[in-house]
């Protein structure tokens, strides 16, 4: 866990530093970073929920797992999509990239409300 966490500090310190070096704004290739950081955490949670989802067979509970598997899969869209703003890659109202995110948390919330009205 500790070179995790050494890891994810370096990619942090690193671009800021060359940013630094090369007169760029810090905290843009900060957001970058961060942004990218969360894409590959939703892109991994997605993998992890569709296993875990695939290893069900049916049932009540994988409904909440498919729902949860979604919203993974959505978060990571909104991050593509802030990650696009943020490089200048497309032309698109920052909102868009929040409302993905929302309707992630909510496809988030009814898989955990799914999964628990199933244990239940």
């Amino acid at each position: 866990m500790s070179r995790f966490l050494i890891s994810i500090s370096i990619a942090t310190i690193m671009p800021a530093a060359a940013a630094a070096a090369t007169g760029q704004d810090e905290a843009f290739t900060t957001d970058v970073v961060i942004h990218l950081l969360l894409l590959i955490a939703g892109v991994f949670c997605f993998t992890v929920c569709l296993k875990i989802f695939s290893l069900l067979k049916g049932g009540e509970l994988s409904i909440g797992w498919q729902m949860l598997s979604t919203s993974f899969l959505v978060l990571a869209l909104g991050e593509v999509l802030k990650l696009s703003v943020a490089l200048e890659l497309i032309a698109l109202h920052q909102n868009v990239a929040g409302i993905v995110q929302v309707l992630a948390l909510f496809l988030l919330f009814f898989g955990v409300s799914r999964i628990k009205k199933g244990l239940s």
